[in-house]
């Protein structure tokens, strides 16, 4: 083969290579500009869009009240890790019966309860109370449901038979609520040498009046009665006639809707008719608080 022959054929080789290249060149997909709506993203946030959805949704459709409670047996106490008591048996039932979820937080006093409710992390407050000047007007009430009387305690060994006896004695007492209210005003109708000093204790009320700290301090019957019929408080006794007589009511913040507070009153209500706060207060009490018992 001449030398003429062989560059002929060289250069029909690198012809055809290059007409291939070119054919696919033309077939390669060209680049598309990126989008800028990234379909795979988009259907992750609407996925997370509507879990969160469905999540509020179930949220909203669970019905929960707040109480904020305070101590006091039988009333509402903690026993081997168990909050129990005439009131939790009370809004157990009431729960069930409306379909709400009853959530309880206790506080070491009136001023702790009135604090949840006035900041909205409580919706009512569970215990003992009466509508009073102090609170007519920063709270709504359920109706009445039970009856509560509170006298003063002493030891036995003490001579007071009443109140009067006490005129210039340490009385012990719970700062904040009714019972500093009353006290409050007890005293304002005494002259100086016979106001009660009023003293407070951040230790046990019951180990402290028998150490002889105070000489008295304010119980409900209903308590006291619950105490010695357990064989405790042996030696302590109630005198006098009642200082406050009330008729107790479940203080409600401002912030539930009024036909929440319609259907609490209206479960309230059967409870009353069918006789099942009866029932709760004598296994509680030995006695119907749902009538007056002095």
């Amino acid at each position: 083969m001449t030398k003429k022959t062989i560059a002929f054929f060289l250069c029909l080789i690198c012809l055809l290579s290059t007409l291939v290249s070119c054919k696919s060149a033309e077939k390669a997909p060209q680049p598309k500009e990126e989008s800028t709506e990234a379909v795979g993203d988009k259907s992750e946030e609407t996925t997370a869009d509507e879990q969160s959805k469905k999540a509020e949704d179930k949220s909203s459709d669970e019905k929960v009240l707040r109480l904020a409670m305070g101590s006091t047996f039988p009333w509402a106490f903690v026993e081997n890790n168990e909050l129990q008591g005439f009131a939790i048996d009370l809004w157990d039932e009431m729960g069930k019966r409306m379909g709400y979820t009853i959530e309880y937080t206790q506080y070491s006093d009136a001023e702790g309860i009135a604090g949840a409710l006035d900041s909205g992390r409580a919706d009512l407050s569970g215990g003992q109370t009466a509508i009073t000047p102090a609170i007519k007007d920063k709270y709504n009430f359920t109706d009445p449901y039970a009856y509560n009387l509170i006298k003063m305690l002493v030891k036995d060994d003490n001579p007071a038979q009443s109140i009067e006896d006490l005129h210039g004695k340490k009385v012990c007492i719970e700062p904040g609520g009714k019972l500093s209210e009353f006290f409050n005003a007890y005293n304002d109708k005494l002259p100086d040498d016979e106001k009660l000093e009023l003293v407070f204790t951040s230790g046990s009320i019951w180990e402290d009046i028998q150490l002889g700290r105070f000489d008295s301090f304010p119980i409900t019957v209903l308590s006291f009665d619950a105490r010695q019929a357990k064989g405790e408080s042996l030696n302590l006794k109630l005198i006098g006639d009642p200082i406050i007589t009330e008729h107790n009511v479940f203080p409600v913040a401002k912030h539930v809707s009024e036909d929440t507070l319609k259907l609490i009153n209206k479960t309230l209500n059967e409870m009353l008719d069918d006789g099942t706060i009866t029932k709760i207060s004598e296994k509680w009490y030995d006695r119907d608080i749902t009538q007056k018992f002095y």
